[in-house]
């Protein structure tokens, strides 16, 4: 399918081009992006997964993989010091900033070795893609949004949120391929992705409170309140779209 290799075209040349720019300007956007990039990059595989039983998905993501967690790592504290200064709470910015600097340099230090890994994956993918139709993206798509709506079904289990989450950016993707979504579920679907996600945010930081010492934890109360207002406008973005 022409459009499903220009997708895949467009994510491999991203991400390359998005780890060059990070070893010249090392800015966390960047991570940001090239992290996005991984994740549409996951779900090509699990569309030829979907298509040939017989592909081994999780070794040919296993070099992505290793960049995805390794700019995580990197990424992660930036975003819990933000929530952390919009809330006021103090006694963990050094903590958090610690190991940043050598996280920073050693992943520089290995872009020229991603940047092989991803052409070297680009050359053993693209042949597979090529066989790819429309009508297996829908079945796929169809299979995807049947298990996002099993997950989210009442009782809702905040544990699982996060993987649902993933479901969902890979329905985006091939919404995307596809080009035939309705306004309304696509709407739903980035709403909800983006409401899970400051969601998720929000917990790692409320973990990572509780396992704090001295008074940090008395800290929390604000964030603490609004992780509960997010899961409460979850809930109702679940129900007022599976319900009407």
């Amino acid at each position: 399918m022409k459009n499903l290799k220009t997708f895949a075209d467009a994510r491999f040349k991203s991400l390359i081009s998005n780890l060059r720019q990070y070893n010249s300007f090392h800015d966390i956007e960047t991570l940001h992006s090239l992290r996005l990039d991984v994740k549409k990059t996951k779900a090509l595989l699990g569309i030829i997964k979907f298509h040939d039983k017989k592909f081994k998905k999780s070794k040919h993501f296993k070099p992505f993989r290793n960049i995805f967690r390794r700019a995580g790592n990197i990424r992660e504290p930036d975003v819990l010091s933000k929530l952390l200064l919009r809330y006021s709470i103090e006694g963990l910015d050094n903590d958090l900033a610690r190991n940043e600097a050598s996280l920073v340099k050693n992943f520089r230090g290995d872009i020229p070795f991603f940047i092989d890994n991803v052409k070297g994956e680009k050359r053993k993918l693209t042949p597979r893609l090529r066989n790819i139709r429309k009508d297996d993206i829908r079945h796929y798509l169809d299979k995807l949004t049947k298990k996002l709506e099993f997950d989210l079904t009442p009782p809702l289990r905040p544990e699982n949120l996060h993987k649902s989450r993933k479901v969902i950016k890979e329905i985006l993707c091939f919404l995307e391929v596809v080009d035939d979504s309705k306004k309304r579920e696509l709407k739903f679907y980035k709403k909800l992705e983006e409401e899970i996600g400051q969601w998720h945010d929000k917990q790692v930081l409320i973990g990572l409170l509780k396992r704090s010492k001295g008074t940090v934890k008395l800290q929390s109360n604000a964030l603490v309140a609004e992780s509960k207002v997010d899961m409460q406008t979850i809930l109702k973005l679940i129900r007022d779209f599976y319900e009407q």
